[in-house]
């Protein structure tokens, strides 16, 4: 078997079958100007496939033998305009130019608190620009376009405690859905108010056999922290968490509810703030 390289030396170097040249250049679309790009691959694709790359000033020049060829070039986060080119060679042709563009993929998500509440027109800010935003619509639901790339979303809302505000997507590849943020608390939060919580009180546990809850710690620094569940009378029933919180947002649940019966029950979070222990209390319903 003739191997394609010897075949294709016979051809272009025969004298019977003659090469031409496709050429033009590769630029790079960015805020209304065109740069040329360099060291792009083009690819001319037919019954054999030819390569070249652009020039340090971004023409490409690909040496083929007659025939037809799709043209295009190669970029894993661009997309060209037009795609490719499909061209009949019989002679040299040049200026089939192509204009890369950034890929463009999709992100969305919601705003919604823990009992599934929307909240509408809350700022979605990308990369921290304030001049790229999106407002959530009655439903919660937001959606940006953003080019191929890792980027930061930011609900930018002051008066909203959030379990996180921020978060990164990774676009690079395909679009990201469910990019969703939680509200755990929402008002202004006084300075005075070190733990404030959130404002879900009625625990279903026959729809979810966990009991959840949020708080958002305004005071700042390193406080030790210790949250605890009593009944209605005052007695301990159980330690939920022991350990050290910064100031933010928090959410935490009780998961094995064996032994909770029906009935009215006190959270109490306790936070050391200035060496003095505070005492803070929520009291919910439990129903089965």
């Amino acid at each position: 078997m003739v191997k394609l390289t010897t075949l294709l030396f016979l051809i272009l170097f025969s004298g019977r079958v003659w090469s031409y040249t496709i050429s033009g250049a590769v630029y790079f679309r960015e805020g209304g100007s065109n740069k040329t790009l360099s060291g792009v691959p083009v690819i001319a694709s037919g019954l054999a496939n030819f390569t070249n790359q652009t020039s340090s000033s971004g023409l490409y020049t690909i040496t083929v033998v007659s025939g037809f060829y799709q043209v295009k070039p190669v970029s894993n986060l661009m997309t060209a305009v037009p795609e490719s080119y499909g061209l009949t060679v019989s002679e040299n042709i040049s200026n089939y130019d192509f204009f890369l563009v950034p890929l463009e993929f999709n992100i969305s998500g919601t705003v919604r608190d823990q009992s599934n509440r929307p909240y509408k027109n809350l700022h979605i800010v990308l990369n921290h620009d304030t001049n790229r935003y999106v407002l959530t619509d009655s439903l919660g639901n937001w959606s940006i376009i953003a080019g191929a790339a890792v980027h930061t979303l930011t609900v930018t809302n002051t008066e909203l405690a959030l379990l996180f505000s921020s978060t990164n997507v990774d676009l690079r590849t395909a679009s990201a859905t469910n990019v969703n943020f939680t509200v755990i608390f929402n008002g202004t939060l006084a300075a005075e108010k070190n733990i404030s919580f959130s404002a879900s009180r009625v625990h279903n546990l026959t729809a979810d056999n966990s009991i959840n809850l949020s708080f958002y710690k305004s005071a700042t620094g390193t406080s030790d922290c210790k949250i605890s569940l009593f009944n209605v009378s005052g007695k301990f029933i159980r330690e939920i968490f022991t350990g050290k919180i910064e100031q933010g947002a928090y959410a935490c649940s009780i998961d094995n509810t064996e032994g909770i019966k029906n009935g009215i029950y006190i959270i109490r979070v306790a936070v050391k703030i200035d060496g003095v222990w505070q005492n803070h209390h929520s009291v919910i319903t439990v129903l089965r």
